[in-house]
């Protein structure tokens, strides 16, 4: 039998008030993950509004971009030239 763990044991997600303009193209949506400890741990949902509606783009947790973290495991600066390489 395998046995999958839960790497954040979730209690509860609260969700900030808004603070932004209705008519922004652009928005984050902030929220708090309860730990079984009693941590809370930001979590923020960035959004892009779309024709089809507002789609989410990136997920920072803990002030991680999930983006920017993936991407960076794809490229590298090479210094001799001076350019960005995406692999």
């Amino acid at each position: 039998m395998v046995r999958r763990w839960s790497i954040l044991r979730v209690i509860a997600l609260s969700f900030l008030p808004y603070k932004g303009d209705p008519g922004d193209k652009t928005a984050t949506v902030r929220t708090e993950v309860k730990r079984a400890s009693g941590d809370k741990v930001p979590v923020n949902f960035s959004l892009l509004k779309t024709p089809e509606g507002w789609k989410a783009w990136d997920v920072v947790i803990e002030g991680i971009s999930y983006v920017k973290s993936f991407k960076n495991r794809f490229c590298f600066r090479d210094s001799a030239k001076g350019a960005r390489r995406c692999h």
